[in-house]
């Protein structure tokens, strides 16, 4: 973690996480029992900004924790301006959340992972395209099929994180993405 200070306020964030990688934020140094505004900004790898805004109030010594599950979904939650936007993350890219609070601010380097905890295998045969991913520990995990809608490409987002929680994931394209024959 490293601390980022405001004049006595301070923040203690990850610089850089795998994507789907849960983490806590502590704050010291505000004002006690009063309501903070935390703003998060996550972009994905083609720069759609998708934001989330919300007030924590702190304790009684001016403190402030968010639990890796609030932080979790808040970023769930955060929306493009279209409201409908995929969250695109090119698989071996690096993207960036940016969190603030009062007039303190930081940026979280978040990178994929693929090639470093979690494996990706690709399957290009008989009409049929899909990733398949997995944690790189080589346990036997629980797989899932996953199939992306209506959109016309394949979303690693998903299916990273998917295996970062500990399942085997087949990413299956369709509806004519990368020349696959398969149609829902």
């Amino acid at each position: 973690l490293s601390s980022f200070c405001g004049k006595n306020m301070s923040l203690k964030i990850p610089k850089k996480i795998f994507f789907g990688q849960r983490f806590p934020l502590y704050g010291t140094g505000f004002r006690p029992k009063v309501e903070e505004i935390i703003k998060l900004k996550y972009y994905d790898t083609v720069d759609s900004c998708f934001e989330f805004e919300r007030s924590v109030k702190t304790d009684n010594f001016g403190r402030l924790h968010l639990s890796e599950m609030m932080i979790s979904n808040m970023i769930s939650l955060a929306k493009t301006e279209k409201s409908h936007d995929p969250f695109i993350l090119e698989e071996f890219s690096s993207t960036k959340l940016e969190i603030e609070v009062g007039r303190i601010s930081h940026s979280v380097e978040i990178c994929s992972g693929v090639g470093e905890d979690i494996v990706k295998e690709e399957i290009r045969e008989d009409g049929i395209v899909a990733n398949v991913y997995f944690p790189k520990n080589g346990e036997k995990f629980p797989g899932i099929l996953h199939i992306n809608g209506s959109l016309n490409h394949i979303q690693d987002a998903r299916a990273i994180r998917l295996a970062r929680e500990g399942f085997v994931v087949m990413e299956i394209a369709y509806n004519g993405t990368g020349n696959s024959n398969f149609s829902a």
